[in-house]
């Protein structure tokens, strides 16, 4: 459609409005036929039933999308595969089976959902199933049915390894405890006090996993400055978001599981280390001391200061008396005194 201004042609020639009705009665007929091919059923659809077509829908977006796409590859918002809804995902918690040869069952429904990057907040429920899991297993089991795993694969593909038991040994850094959730459906072992760790093994540095456990061996030490030998066995629930101390925000495979084993250190060694500790200071105090005491005596005393200017003054008058002396002693009077 175009409008001129002007022209040979008057405003009432210039006006057609069956032209333009007929336009816009084809422009309206291109929308409706853009419109039913868009709903058309697609190839992969023409055995489903709307029913399963509207199932699928809900699916897909039962899933919010992460808040965390700026943290970069891996976050997971959903597989694209439909999953039978979980009665247990918003009710009571899971019947968890156990065997007397094998770990208690985990519940792979719980952990569908699960998003990497994230707070745990974000998947309390299959973080306290986990925990349960492991409660109720016996260290010694789960080390027996666990699998070593590279760090790499763990943040390469974190999907594809949710829920595995692993195992680890290395060195944990800090074991700090936190009380649990009192919530009997999240937690329904009740357990009062959970510890987290940071485990630091041969291929993870200088990254580290976070572990979970429920309980420490009788003896070990916690707080956030002990370092000790540790083997440890759990479940991989997620990339674990976290903020550290430059204040950036990463990330971190999370475990929760039990430790299986705590090599304590040589009490010789730790007396060792802090007689050496001792040694050091007392050589810092020694050196501190002799550098106070050099500082003190490297200028003289001020009454020195000031003897020795007055001797020097003494000293200068002295000369002056004696070349007084001796220039009267060599005058033509002193020589002659008859004259």
């Amino acid at each position: 459609m175009s409008f001129r201004f002007g022209g040979s042609k008057s405003a009432t020639q210039g006006v057609r409005p069956a032209a333009y009705l007929v336009r816009v009665t084809t422009l309206l007929v291109m929308c409706g036929c853009a419109i039913i091919l868009l709903r058309a059923p697609r190839s992969h659809e023409l055995g489903q039933t709307t029913a399963d077509r509207e199932a699928k829908d809900s699916t897909e977006t039962a899933i919010a999308a992460s808040p965390f796409d700026a943290l970069g590859a891996g976050v997971i918002v959903s597989s694209g595969v439909v999953q039978t809804p979980n009665p247990n995902a918003a009710g009571q918690p899971p019947a968890i089976a156990t065997s007397p040869d094998g770990p208690p069952a985990v519940d792979r429904d719980l952990l569908t959902s699960v998003i990497d990057k994230t707070g745990v907040d974000r998947d309390a429920r299959a973080y306290y199933h986990l925990v349960t899991v492991a409660n109720r297993a016996a260290p010694t089991v789960l080390e027996r049915h666990a699998r070593m795993t590279p760090f790499g694969l763990l943040w390469d593909a974190p999907q594809d390894h949710r829920g595995e038991l692993l195992f680890l040994k290395g060195y944990v850094r800090g074991l700090t405890a936190m009380t649990a959730a009192r919530d009997n459906e999240l937690n329904p072992d009740r357990i009062a006090t959970l510890y987290q760790g940071y485990l630091f093994t041969d291929d993870s540095r200088p990254n580290f996993y976070v572990v979970i456990v429920p309980s420490v061996a009788p003896g070990m030490p916690t707080g956030a400055d002990i370092t000790e030998t540790v083997s440890f066995a759990g479940y991989f629930l997620k990339l674990y978001r976290y903020q550290s101390a430059d204040r950036s925000i990463r990330a971190a495979p999370l475990l929760i599981g039990r430790m299986v084993s705590w090599t304590p250190a040589p009490t010789s060694d730790r007396a060792f280390r802090l007689g050496s500790y001792l040694a050091g200071g007392v050589v810092c105090v020694v050196v501190l001391l002799g550098s106070v005491m050099w500082w003190i005596n490297r200028r003289p005393p001020i009454d020195a200061v000031n003897s020795e200017v007055i001797s020097a003054d003494q000293t200068r008058a002295n000369l002056a008396q004696l070349e007084q002396i001796d220039s009267t002693a060599d005058s033509p009077e002193t020589r002659n005194p008859d004259r």
